[in-house]
C-alpha cells in the first residue's frame, strides 16, 4: 500500500521548483537536468535517455529522462572484501549519525549510511556444501533517474554474466551489494522508465547524507561543492554499496 502510495506520487503530483538543496539536499528536476548535464560532459560514458513511449516525465525534457552507463565491470563479489580474511574497510566515525566515512583498499574516499535495521537473511549467505565462485566476473547497466516522491536521484542496476551473458537473478544481484544494503535498501521493481523489472537502491536517505557530504566540502577551503556536482557525490556513495562494481568514475573529478 505505501508503495502504491508513493508511485501516486510519483506520478502526478507537481513537482517542487524551488531549490531546496542547500537546506536539506533534495534537488528538483531542473537540478537533475543541470547535475546531469555536467557529469555527460565531465565523464562521457554517461549518456542521456529518452526511455519508451509513453513513460516519459512531463517536467523532464524529453530527451533527457534518466542518465545511463552501460557495460560496467565487476570483478567479485561484495562478500570477498567484506570477509574477514580480505584486507578491512577501516571506519571513522564522524559527528554525524546518519554518515560514515570509509577508505577504500585504493585510498580513494567513498561513503556509506549507518542505519539500524531488521534482522533477516544474510543475501551474501551460501548453502551448506556449495562452492562460491567469487571471481566471475559480471557486467552491469546502471541508469539514474529522477524519483519525484523523494526529491532525489534514483539508481538502478541490470546485471549479466560476462562470460555467458546470461542476465542476473535478483539474489545474484544482491552478492554485489554490500550486505547491510543488500538486506534493507535494495527491492526489485519496474524500471520506471523501460517496461523492465531493475534492481533499484532506495533513495530514501540520498537528500540527507549527499547534504552532509556538501557541507563538508563547503567547509573545505580547497573545495567548491555546487548542485551539478550532485552525481559525483552521489556516484562515491554508491560505490560503498556497489564496493566491487566500477560505478565511480568521477574519484578525481572535484580534486
Amino acid at each position: 500500500m505505501i508503495q502504491g502510495l508513493q508511485d501516486l506520487v510519483r506520478t502526478y503530483k507537481p513537482p517542487k521548483k524551488a531549490s531546496s538543496f542547500e537546506k536539506n539536499g533534495q534537488i528538483t528536476p531542473e537540478e537533475f537536468v543541470q547535475a546531469g548535464n555536467f557529469l555527460v560532459s565531465a565523464f562521457p560514458i554517461w549518456k542521456w535517455e529518452t526511455g519508451e513511449q509513453g513513460k516519459n516525465l512531463s517536467y523532464l525534457p524529453s530527451d533527457k529522462q534518466y542518465l545511463h552507463l552501460v557495460a560496467v565491470p565487476c570483478h567479485s563479489r561484495a562478500n570477498l572484501i567484506e570477509s574477514p580474511d580480505s584486507p578491512a574497510l577501516i571506519q571513522e566515525s564522524t559527528d554525524f549519525d546518519d554518515l560514515w566515512i570509509v577508505d577504500s583498499p585504493k585510498d580513494s574516499p567513498i561513503f556509506s549510511i549507518d542505519e539500524d535495521h531488521d534482522d533477516g537473511v544474510n543475501p551474501h549467505a551460501l548453502p551448506e556444501n556449495s562452492t562460491p565462485v567469487m571471481q566471475r566476473q559480471r557486467i552491469y547497466d546502471v541508469s539514474i533517474t529522477y524519483d519525484n516522491y523523494y526529491m532525489s536521484g534514483r539508481v538502478w542496476l541490470r546485471g549479466r554474466d560476462a562470460s555467458t551473458s546470461q542476465p542476473l537473478t535478483f539474489s545474484e544481484i544482491c552478492m554485489d551489494i554490500s550486505s547491510d544494503h543488500a538486506m534493507k535498501t535494495v527491492t526489485e521493481d519496474v524500471h520506471p522508465h523501460l517496461r523492465e523489472h531493475w534492481v533499484s537502491i532506495h533513495p530514501c536517505k540520498h537528500a540527507s547524507v549527499l547534504h552532509t557530504l556538501f557541507t563538508q566540502a563547503q567547509e573545505d577551503a580547497s573545495q567548491q561543492a555546487r548542485v551539478e556536482h550532485y552525481f559525483i557525490y552521489l556516484l562515491k556513495l554508491m560505490s560503498v554499496i556497489v564496493p566491487t562494481m566500477e560505478i565511480d568514475c568521477t574519484i578525481d573529478a572535484l580534486a
